[in-house]
């Protein structure tokens, strides 16, 4: 016989306890000695599952949202947000946040960019379209800027966010 001896009753214990305690399938067979696809099987029979990453809280997936919206990479988003990046690029598909350049999707983006802009036409200084948006002033600058090259937006439309949003300060002494 193989490394699938017999399995026991002190296995199926061993088992529940190790996926309490967060262990891997992979860490489990290790453990126990067996290989990971018998681990996979009798986690089926007894109806047990292992948890391969941690749930995610509502600040991450903000964040996430956010970093993905600016323009971040799935792995600059990884080191910030401290995970790998398949389980980032998996939570971003599950938050329907899908790459629209890898599959095309022309509309998605453009219809992204009109909610943007017209977020900033609501909006009567920068402070407010950066709490509004999320998005640092820099940031949304350089979105404009690439906006008018792009002739994504007319010079009107330019210039209205530039009254609205690099209005000039006046100090009275």
């Amino acid at each position: 016989m193989g490394k699938d001896k017999i399995w026991t009753e002190e296995d199926t214990i061993s088992l529940k306890r190790l996926i309490q305690e967060g262990c891997t399938t992979k860490m489990i067979a290790t453990i126990l000695g067996k290989s990971e696809s018998c681990i996979t099987q009798h986690k089926r029979k007894y109806g047990l599952h292992c948890r391969r990453y941690s749930s995610w809280s509502s600040k991450e997936e903000e964040k996430l949202r956010k970093l993905y919206y600016e323009g971040y990479s799935d792995k600059q988003i990884a080191q910030i947000l401290n995970k790998s990046v398949s389980v980032i690029k998996e939570h971003r598909k599950n938050m329907a946040l899908t790459d629209m350049n890898a599959w095309g999707l022309d509309w998605e983006e453009k219809y992204i960019q009109k909610y943007f802009i017209n977020q900033l036409l609501s909006c009567e200084s920068m402070n407010q379209a950066v709490f509004k948006t999320g998005i640092a002033s820099q940031t949304i600058t350089t979105k404009i800027e690439q906006f008018v090259k792009s002739n994504i937006i007319t010079k009107d439309i330019y210039k209205e966010l530039q009254n609205k949003l690099y209005k000039r300060r006046i100090r009275f002494d």
